[in-house]
């Protein structure tokens, strides 16, 4: 028995340790410093990497990273803890920054240099052996030296991006359009006979329908994003105390909000915290030079539905927004097939409009999502996602306004090369000075607007 345990003593102390293991304990690094390897293993996921300075180190890091980061439930937090232990292992941390031709050359260039300046007697004796007849001189003048070092720097900021954000990451697009009209209006065929509407159908009043497109690029440390959007604000009106023209098409009030937002967003400020920086432009108007009005228009030609008659009723304005928000963002996985993430936001805006377009506010979000157990068939994501949102809004002109919303997402597409398929829907209750304003009739015979139905799809794809 003593030499049974002496044995299992002896095979549990040489059992390497892990030299990293990620925050949800799936994925173990071990390292071997004689070869330079690292050998990753997640569940039944096993690869090995050799890390060595030559010109496919970057590809070989990004791979061990990838493939680690497919298991963590904080991939940002694990990937800066993998990097900094590889980084320990380098002496040269120069090479591992820089692990291209280039950077190899100047590195060489400097021993070179190194080598050649020394023409002491002491050297000359004890280097006697040592014969270097090169065939050019391969020294460069301290000028040439720094005029390279600074074309590596500038290449570098360009792959790094805007402001310092690090490494792009990967893109995302996303088309999000949304309608007070269940399905845009495709499910009022099967409930045209129903009266009065079910409470969830809307009628073209308030805030009507919305667009957005947004184009996003994620960094290691942050990201950028811009969103086109146009949204569409109605009423019922009478003109010359008639409700309908000489054509029947019924009078209303239409105001079309067209704009393009661009957010910066800025990671790990502090741990898990972020900073954003954004701004937009809206013009608004009543007229056919909307692209709300003209949308409406075609949509409801395409669909035989109700035909309006727009009138003027107030003035085409341009107005500016800018703000700033702090947040912070926290994500856990309390069971193998659960993930929750949670984020809340502070915000202020200031606008050209003045008070009622200016306000502070503060966002908070809830998502759960399917782990481990329900990814999809290339292990990038996750293949079901809920989101609960809430955003609330003072104004200037002492007014509070509190959105919320709820999404499902699906993915329908996902591959091992990072691309990724997503489709959603989900429902909001809008509370803002314009939907206020428009949908009055709403609020007086029932107390709220009508709801907004979302429907979209969204592209992703990871380098």
């Amino acid at each position: 028995m003593l030499l049974l345990g002496l044995l299992i003593s002896s095979l549990y102390a040489a059992a390497p340790l892990p030299a990293f293991t990620s925050s949800n304990g799936a994925c173990q690094v071990y390292y071997q410093k004689e070869a330079s390897e690292y050998r990753l293993e997640c569940s039944k996921h096993r690869q090995t990497f050799k890390l060595t300075p030559t010109a496919s180190l970057a590809d070989d890091y990004q791979q061990l990273e990838k493939s680690m980061s497919a298991y963590s439930n904080d991939p940002a937090k694990d990937q800066a803890e993998l990097k900094k232990l590889v980084l320990s292992h380098f002496e040269d941390k120069f090479r591992f920054e820089y692990p291209g031709d280039e950077a190899l050359l100047i590195s060489a260039i400097k021993e070179f240099n190194e080598l050649t300046e020394n023409t002491g007697e002491d050297c000359e004796e004890k280097d006697q052996d040592l014969k270097v007849t090169p065939f050019v001189d391969l020294k460069f003048d301290q000028d040439s030296q720094l005029k390279l070092e600074r074309e590596l720097v500038d290449r570098k900021m360009a792959q790094d991006g805007f402001i310092n954000l690090g490494k792009l990451q990967g893109i995302s697009l996303e088309l999000n359009t949304g309608n007070d009209n269940f399905l845009h209006g495709v499910g009022r065929q099967f409930i045209d006979t129903t009266r009065p509407l079910p409470w969830w159908e809307g009628d073209d009043r308030g805030h009507t329908f919305g667009i957005n497109m947004s184009g996003e690029m994620n960094y290691e440390n942050g990201s950028i994003k811009v969103t086109p959007y146009t949204d569409a604000y109605s009423e019922l009106t009478r003109f010359n105390g008639k409700i309908r023209d000489e054509n029947n098409r019924r009078y209303q009030n239409f105001l079309t909000v067209d704009g393009v937002q661009i957010e910066v967003r800025v990671n790990q400020i502090n741990g898990d915290k972020y900073i954003k920086v954004i701004g937009s432009v809206e013009h608004l108007t009543d007229t056919d030079q909307g692209t709300a009005q003209n949308i409406q228009k075609a949509w409801h030609k395409l669909g035989n539905a109700i035909d309006y008659r727009y009138l003027d009723h107030r003035k085409d304005e341009t107005r500016l927004q800018a703000g700033v928000a702090v947040g912070m963002e926290k994500s856990t996985a309390p069971l193998s097939w659960l993930g929750v993430k949670m984020a809340i936001e502070g915000k202020v805006q200031g606008s050209t409009a003045g008070l009622e377009n200016s306000f502070v506010g503060l966002t908070t979000e809830v998502s759960v999502h399917s782990n481990e157990l329900f990814r999809s068939h290339a292990g990038q994501t996750p293949l079901l996602e809920a989101r609960l949102k809430a955003d609330h809004k003072h104004y200037g002109t002492n007014e509070t306004y509190t959105n919320i919303g709820v999404t499902l997402y699906g993915t329908v597409y996902s591959d091992k090369k990072g691309n990724v398929v997503k489709v959603f829907a989900g429902v909001e209750e809008h509370k803002d000075p314009f939907t206020r304003k428009y949908a009055h009739a709403e609020y007086e015979n029932r107390s709220r607007a009508d709801l907004i139905h979302t429907i979209g799809i969204k592209y992703e794809r990871k380098f």
